[in-house]
């Protein structure tokens, strides 16, 4: 989501030994699949590969070739001093481990043998990303705060910088505050640190004061109290030391009450932790828009499917996502919605930033604040491109099965007849000719509907023993092979086998007009390969013909041969494209 916090992790990994490397960053991936690991070998690329990369986490060897793992936390500590730094090392000892602390390692691991060392070293990584995320959170929800300070409900006090706080000044809202009026807390009848502040936080709250005022800097803590009536509060301050003498030190301070706030905080932070990922879990595309477009929330798959960055979706109108043939129809159904309190239905095709188009169908409801005020439209789009193909596929094939077969079944059916009538030999001969026909047609097109989108396993092939095979699988009838080819290609070896034989079969039986042999070949392109024979050619005017469904020069053809090559080359990605040629057909293919 858009507005999450922000679950990835991403580990800069930096070992000498890459196979080592690569294992953490599966056994991490395993223990958290939130984390992902990039993985360099050397101090050098570490640091080259942090100019480059957003990490929210350096983990690092110790003993390297050249710089080692101090030198290189060392390195990080000056350019990124808040950036945390895990040293997981193989040779560990007191002494390094000084130094590491030394040099502000967040965290010091010795490598193991055994998986329990992951679970440890994700923990640790989490918990430092975490804590280095909530600071920063911490801070920048500060400092968006600091202008506010003054006019929050609270206490502002006046103390010296000493175990118990006496405080020498109190305002009235410490009444509201604590439960204790101010002249009781200045009198010193009640003490701030053994009567207000909790036990178990006092030690802690002064170590963070002192450390603040021994570098001169403003402080800010969160801690709990206790009332004059034994309620616990949640409370903020914010100080500095404002005067120093040879005696003792002076702090001024604001103090209010977030009670609600972390309670709320906490709400919120289960709330939409349980919506982000029901929402990122979906299949379909989620958002949320305004009445002018602007886009307020999204889930996950949207960015995925249009290849956006979250920044550039947010500074997006939805029709910026559509081509303007789309827009009038996007607008009347989104101002019916908003009007009549109704659902918004279209389907369009969105433009992805690669400039392919993706069919959505999509629906979406008015939503409203808290106040019952309209403030966009939210729903769910859904990717129906394939469904779309298959359905246009499935309306080519009906018309093509309908009309191919319906004149050799009628051939069939009149023959029968007739044989039936005069008992003629000869008719039910040309009927099992016209059968014959059909069931070649019904062969390609079952053949032609199973070949899917998606190749499979790839694997290095030698087109030549490819080739060799696929030609050795049906009859050639007196036509011969050349095979002049060294190239070898990524290609699953059935489909390509399948191909090759598709082509080949296409030259045997449609090369002659006359059913003489003809001469095959195989050879070299620059891009790739191509198959060629001697046989009577195509009239250049039809090329583009010859791969849509149906289309043949011979009575007996299917058509779907060659739309079956165009279709396995796609799916390798290939391009099969019929070349020009003195004599016979070319078949070029460009990998």
């Amino acid at each position: 989501m858009t507005d999450a916090d922000g679950g990835e992790i991403c580990v800069l990994h930096v070992d000498d030994d890459a196979d080592f490397a690569e294992m953490v960053g599966m056994q991490l991936r395993r223990q958290n699949e939130e984390i992902s690991v990039v993985t360099e070998t050397s101090v050098d690329d570490g640091l080259a590969r942090l100019q480059t990369e957003d990490v929210d986490c350096v983990v690092s060897d110790h003993d390297m070739p050249g710089k080692d793992g101090l030198a290189f936390l060392r390195a990080v500590r000056e350019a990124y001093p808040e950036l945390p730094f895990v040293l997981f090392t193989g040779k560990g000892s007191e002494e390094i481990a000084s130094e590491a602390i030394s040099a502000g390692v967040t965290e010091y691991l010795q490598k193991e043998t055994g998986t329990d060392q992951y679970a440890v070293l994700a923990n640790r990584i989490e918990q430092a990303v975490s804590s280095d995320r909530a600071k920063r959170a911490l801070e920048e929800s500060e400092r968006r705060l600091s202008t506010l300070i003054s006019n929050l409900p609270g206490m502002v006090y006046r103390c010296r910088n000493e175990r118990g706080w006496p405080m020498t000044f109190v305002s009235d809202g410490a009444a509201a505050l604590t439960g204790y009026s101010a002249d009781a807390i200045e009198s010193g009848d009640v003490s701030w640190n053994e009567d207000v502040l909790h036990e178990a936080d006092r030690e802690a709250m002064w170590e963070q004061v002192q450390s603040a005022v021994g570098a001169d800097e403003p402080f800010e803590v969160t801690y709990r109290i206790e009332t004059a009536d034994g309620e616990e509060r949640w409370v903020w301050e914010r100080g500095r030391a404002v005067e120093t003498t040879a005696e003792t030190e002076v702090i001024e301070g604001f103090i209010t009450d977030i009670t609600t706030r972390k309670e709320r905080e906490r709400e919120l932070r289960e709330e939409r932790e349980f919506t982000e990922t029901v929402l990122d879990s979906l299949d379909d595309v989620f958002y949320l828009v305004t009445p002018a477009g602007s886009f307020r929330r999204w889930n996950e798959r949207f960015a995925e499917l249009t290849g956006y960055a979250d920044e550039e979706i947010a500074s997006m109108n939805v029709f910026d996502f559509f081509p303007s043939e789309y827009h009038q129809e996007i607008t009347e159904e989104t101002r019916h919605a908003l009007v009549e309190d109704d659902v918004a239905e279209f389907e369009a095709e969105l433009e992805a930033k690669d400039g392919e188009r993706i069919r959505l169908e999509c629906r979406g409801r008015p939503v409203t604040d808290s106040d019952g005020e309209v403030i966009g439209v939210s729903g769910v789009g859904r990717d129906v491109s394939e469904r779309k193909a298959q359905e246009r596929e499935l309306e080519a094939f009906a018309s093509l099965v309908s009309h191919d077969l319906r004149n050799p079944l009628n051939v069939v059916q009149g023959r029968v007849q007739l044989a039936l009538e005069s008992g003629s030999v000869e008719n039910l001969a040309a009927a099992r000719d016209a059968a014959d026909r059909m069931e070649r047609l019904i062969d390609d097109v079952v053949r032609l509907t199973r070949q899917n989108h998606e190749v499979g396993d790839v694997e290095p092939v030698e087109v030549a023993d490819v080739a060799t095979d696929a030609w050795d699988q049906f009859e050639a009838d007196g036509s011969s092979l050349t095979v002049e080819t060294v190239r070898t290609v990524e290609a699953n070896p059935d489909r390509f086998r399948e191909l090759l034989a598709e082509l080949f079969q296409n030259a045997v039986r449609h090369g002659s007009d006359d059913d003489e042999p003809v001469a095959v070949r195989v050879g070299d392109t620059d891009e790739g390969f191509f198959v060629a024979d001697d046989g009577v050619g195509i009239d250049p005017d039809r090329r583009h013909d010859v791969f849509e469904e149906g289309y043949t020069t011979s009575t007996d053809g299917t058509g779907l041969g060659l739309p079956l090559v165009e279709r396995i080359a796609a799916a390798h990605g290939w391009t099969v494209t019929v070349a020009e040629s003195e004599e016979g057909v070319r078949f070029e293919i460009a990998v």
